[in-house]
């Protein structure tokens, strides 16, 4: 099935043809991370990947200048998630780059105005297809109100997030086969494929598998993705190189009152993969790096030392606490109970609002992030 729509995939020779042809009609629009960045008035590319509800939000009465030109026009639909007229759609797009989205079901007419079934994302010279994160429609008076949840037990498949950038800068160079946990949309497992002789990338969620297939061949890169938990089977993806893994460790709301668990907390996580992780996955010199971000409570100095507390025996495992302001909350910002603009662990006002109070109560001193680092 097209993860994007309840319709069975093309056929193979008519869709991934369109796949091919939808990033040269993309590149041929001017749709890059730097236009659209410009457009909405973001600081940065990494900017708006960080805060992309929020620039969807102040640009909500400027619909009519954004689809005064193509970009603006791919911005509103695949972006902003919004609707155009479908006059304005016809004049402003190919003839070409229109039959690749109807080849692709990317998009749909209802009553004359053009809405995009999924959002695509520009990361430097590739595209990243994923689930729509909210709708910027007439019905809506233009604001972005979150997207209907997909059927299941998952949440939406996520655009590339400025979190997982951050972390490619914190893991190790180096070759061989890689194995991508939580790939999610693929966006890191792709953006990493030339360095490897081979690639895989495991999610629990089939659509976020179904994504990442999709981005492969967009993207044109030699990848393997499948369904898969780190914690249970994975031995059939074993023995690699290294394996990197994105762990989750964003707000997710409901930080307002202490329920005996600090937010953020990763207790669990970091025993799951310290059990799960060398011992099936990684091949001899082989190497296993985690990001974990870590709630650092005013009895403890340091991140290692509160995963050391977690997990008892650290031989063989180095916990690099890495220098990352997005990934962080300073003492003072508890103290202050105000997080400091940029972070990336929560995803609005409201939330980074909670989770700082959530913080205090529960006496954390500071929120560090951390590599943790297995060698065989």
């Amino acid at each position: 099935m097209i993860p994007w729509t309840d319709e069975p995939t093309p056929h193979s020779s008519v869709f991934t043809p369109a796949l091919r042809e939808l990033g040269d009609e993309l590149r041929s629009h001017g749709f890059t991370s730097d236009s659209v960045a410009s457009l909405l008035r973001a600081a940065s590319d990494n900017d708006l990947l960080a805060n992309s509800a929020l620039y969807a939000l102040w640009s909500r009465d400027r619909t009519g200048e954004l689809t005064a030109t193509p970009v603006g026009v791919l911005t509103e639909l695949f972006v902003r998630n919004g609707e155009v007229p479908s006059g304005t759609y016809g004049r402003q797009l190919s003839r070409s780059a229109r039959s690749a989205f109807d080849a692709l079901r990317l998009v749909s007419d209802v009553g004359g105005r053009i809405r995009a079934r999924a959002s695509i994302s520009p990361l430097g010279s590739s595209y990243y297809l994923s689930d729509r994160l909210f709708e910027c429609q007439a019905e809506s008076g233009g604001y972005p109100v979150m997207a209907k949840k997909p059927e299941g037990p998952f949440d939406p498949v996520m655009p590339p997030h400025a979190s997982t950038l951050r972390f490619m800068r914190h893991i190790t160079p180096r070759g061989g086969r890689l194995l991508d946990i939580g790939t999610g949309s693929g966006v890191l497992a792709l953006s990493r494929a030339h360095r490897y002789a081979s690639v895989t990338g495991v999610d629990i969620d089939p659509r976020a598998v179904a994504y990442a297939r999709v981005n492969a061949l967009l993207a044109g890169r030699e990848a393997v993705f499948e369904v898969g938990d780190f914690r249970v089977g994975l031995e059939e993806f074993g023995p690699v190189d290294h394996v990197v893994f994105n762990a989750p460790g964003r707000a997710s709301g409901g930080h307002n009152e202490p329920d005996g668990t600090p937010p953020l907390h990763a207790e669990g996580l970091v025993k799951d993969v310290i059990e799960h992780l060398p011992k099936v996955l990684v091949a001899p010199g082989g190497l296993a790096e985690v990001l974990i971000i870590v709630t650092v409570p005013h009895r403890l100095p340091t991140a290692a030392d509160v995963v050391a507390e977690w997990a008892g025996d650290l031989s063989g495992i180095e916990v690099r606490e890495v220098a990352d302001a997005a990934l962080s909350v300073p003492a003072d910002a508890i103290e202050r109970l105000r997080i400091q603009p940029g972070c990336l662990l929560a995803d609005s006002r409201e939330e980074a609002e909670a989770l700082v109070r959530a913080l205090k109560a529960f006496g954390v001193r500071h929120v560090a992030p951390a590599v943790l680092a297995m060698s065989t």
